[in-house]
């Protein structure tokens, strides 16, 4: 799905406060996609390509489908927003943590952990 999130900064940048008066507006698009397949995220890319800058991806590691296509074709394909887009992307991986004081917590942190092990928070550094 799509979630279109606004936030407010001052002109030079820095996060406004209640006190700010001059602010712009800074508009992202997240998408929620994990574990989602290559094709859905190369449709994502396409339709955003023009606003990537502007968009975020949490999902599956654009960097591991780099590593996963092996055959010639998978590489060349012109449809693959995935591998074009690569030498852009920041990816930050999700890592949870459990707590070993309560065993029965960090079970259920570690099979979350488990569930989302491939998961990322997935930016793009897009020159104007």
């Amino acid at each position: 799905g799509k979630l279109h999130l606004q936030s407010m900064r001052r002109q030079d940048g820095e996060k406004a406060s209640a006190t700010t008066t001059s602010m712009t507006s800074v508009s992202k698009s997240l998408f929620y996609m994990p574990h989602c397949p290559m094709r859905l995220y190369c449709n994502v890319l396409w339709s955003q390509w023009e606003s990537l800058d502007s968009t975020i991806i949490y999902g599956n590691s654009f960097h591991s489908y780099d590593e996963r296509t092996l055959s010639e074709e998978g590489r060349t394909d012109p449809t693959n927003g995935i591998l074009r887009i690569i030498p852009c992307t920041n990816e930050i991986p999700i890592k949870l943590r459990g707590n070993r004081r309560g065993e029965e917590l960090y079970d259920a942190l570690n099979h979350l952990e488990t569930a989302f092990n491939d998961c990322n928070i997935i930016s793009f550094m897009v020159d104007e």
